[in-house]
């Protein structure tokens, strides 16, 4: 609502009809009040220097920052930063994790989207999630070492070096900023990550983020010279921390 009436004194009792019925019993001000100081919370924001929330003693609140009213503009704030977008349709946002937070601790996210405010939902943050990208059949994404995608026309051939996708890997070697393209020189590594396919294990050549790319990791790796033909499990492992299996096409 604060956001429909950007730099508007939008008043408690507006407030109260908007959240809540004529005929609902609740404890008012003290309710609207936590309400608020979650949402700052979630924005990064305080009532002492606000940045988008103001309060007006004894009237109201107003939203003080620029609101952009148009299409599908949107924002999503976890932890009181903003995260940078690369999606964004009217029913799905992809949004990278800001590398700024802390892993182990839970933060409200956000999303400001058509002059509106979702409600904070928590999200906890793992040090590591690792998961791999696969099709919609379940066959792991999988590039030839000419880039070409691995397929049943195209299989992979046992001995073969092949690369595979991933998000949610732990840290690597490098520092990297929120939003920006991943190094090539040097490459930011993440070790301790191993794969098997078919339960026999793979010699593992590289694994990282991918250069020139943001937030996409990649595993660089040689399909075992014993494996027989057909859609062997592939599966990928961090320091203990087991992803999402896979279908590998393999033939002789």
């Amino acid at each position: 609502m604060l956001l429909g009436y950007p730099g508007e004194v939008v008043t408690r009792e507006e407030l109260q009809k908007q959240l809540w019925q004529a005929d609902t019993f609740v404890d008012f001000d003290p309710g609207l009040n936590r309400a608020i100081n979650r949402l700052r919370d979630a924005l990064g924001d305080a009532a002492d220097s606000p940045r988008f929330v103001e309060t007006i003693p004894r009237r109201g609140y107003r939203f003080t920052a620029p609101v952009e009213i148009a299409g599908e503009v949107a924002s999503v704030v976890i932890g009181g930063l903003e995260a940078p977008l690369f999606f964004v349709s009217p029913g799905q946002i992809n949004a990278q994790i800001p590398n700024e937070l802390v892993q182990g601790n839970s933060y409200d996210v956000v999303v400001i989207a058509n002059s509106a405010v979702t409600t904070p939902q928590p999200v906890q943050l793992n040090l590591r999630a690792p998961g791999v990208a696969r099709f919609a059949d379940g066959h792991v994404i999988a590039q030839h070492s000419d880039f070409s995608l691995v397929t049943a026309q195209s299989p992979a051939k046992p001995g073969e070096y092949l690369i595979i996708y991933l998000g949610g890997l732990g840290p690597g070697d490098q520092t990297v900023t929120s939003g920006s393209t991943s190094p090539s020189s040097p490459l930011d590594a993440v070790p301790d990550v191993t794969i098997t396919v078919a339960g026999q294990s793979a010699t593992v050549f590289f694994s990282g983020l991918t250069p020139g790319l943001v937030g996409l990791y990649q595993v660089n790796f040689q399909v075992p010279q014993n494996v027989s033909s057909g859609d062997l499990m592939l599966q990928v492992t961090e320091d203990g921390y087991a992803a999402n299996s896979g279908l590998l096409t393999v033939a002789h």
